[in-house]
């Protein structure tokens, strides 16, 4: 018999079995604590505690658009979803902004092309 989260009115599970979309619902809907390690940001400039990951930037949900840690402004925001079919918004950069920037090597690792993120909608910046 397999184990069924929503049994119990306390559970534990591991960051990487919590895809907290798909379980807020059901933990509000049943009644159920849930227990779990905050996700890890796993950007390389977090791995590398140098540069600026998605935590940097500034996102304003109402206006659609984000401000990286230099003050520009992106100019495309375009709701779409990740390969696990979770809602994200893709954000770009202008190439012209970018390439000229800096800070270009914290930031980015692409060499030609300005910087392209995503930030989930219930992203905390």
């Amino acid at each position: 018999m397999g184990y069924n989260l929503l049994s119990y009115p306390l559970s534990y599970i591991d960051s990487g079995g919590c895809p907290p979309s798909r379980l807020l619902t059901k933990l509000v809907e049943y009644g159920v604590d849930l227990i779990s390690p905050i996700p890890v940001d796993g950007q390389w400039q977090s791995k590398a505690a140098k540069g600026y990951g998605i935590a940097n930037f500034k996102v304003d949900w109402n206006k659609k658009l984000v401000r990286c840690p230099k003050g520009k402004v992106s100019r495309k925001w375009i709701p779409t979803h990740n390969t696990y079919q979770q809602p994200v918004i893709s954000v770009k950069f202008d190439k012209a902004d970018c390439l000229v920037c800096e800070s270009r090597a914290d930031c980015t690792r692409a060499l030609s092309r300005s910087k392209n993120s995503y930030f989930t909608p219930s992203s905390p910046t």
